[in-house]
């Protein structure tokens, strides 16, 4: 389990780092009071950073003149599940999907290897939450990640088998 506000400071240090390029506008916008998430969260900085340098990657390639900006944002979904967003202002998906995005050694870089976005959205699966791509209300790309709160008499354990019903009793 891990606190998504503990990203906070994590992402203060990150966004500048991963960012080598020269990016005009950086915004971080995590709410205190996040609820505790079920989350591995060296697994979960791992996608920040990925997604953070496609971001970059896609704002480099921006023409001289046109907004760089990048917003790591996340909230409460209400509905048991914290939501994380990687906003940028780059390009956007030019129509591609979140399940072409994510399929092994898919990628719209030359030198990519197409397991990044794949990988993220596994670190999420495995953690019982959803990975989602579309267009970002800063002309742009979004991918978001959500997370499932975690439950003080929730087993950390609990859902991992996938032969697992619903109930908790071994699958048939």
């Amino acid at each position: 389990m891990g606190v998504l506000n503990q990203f906070a400071d994590k992402c203060r240090r990150i966004v500048p780092r991963e960012l080598v390029r020269p990016v005009a506008h950086q915004a971080l916008d995590l709410p205190p009071g996040l609820p505790l998430v079920q989350a591995d969260p060296v697994l979960i900085e791992q996608v920040l950073i990925n997604l953070l340098r496609n971001a970059a990657d896609e704002l480099a390639q921006q023409p001289a003149g046109q907004p760089r900006q990048i917003r790591v944002s996340a909230q409460d979904t209400g509905s048991g599940f914290v939501r994380l967003d990687v906003d940028d202002s780059g390009p956007g998906l030019a129509g591609r999907t979140a399940e072409q995005l994510t399929t092994p050694f898919y990628s719209t870089k030359p030198e990519g290897m197409g397991m990044g976005l794949a990988i993220c959205r596994s670190v999420i699966e495995v953690h019982h939450g959803a990975f989602d791509a579309g267009m970002s209300p800063l002309g742009g790309a979004r991918f978001s990640c959500s997370l499932p709160v975690w439950r003080a008499d929730a087993d950390p354990d609990a859902g991992d088998d996938p032969d697992d019903d619903a109930d908790g009793a071994p699958g048939r």
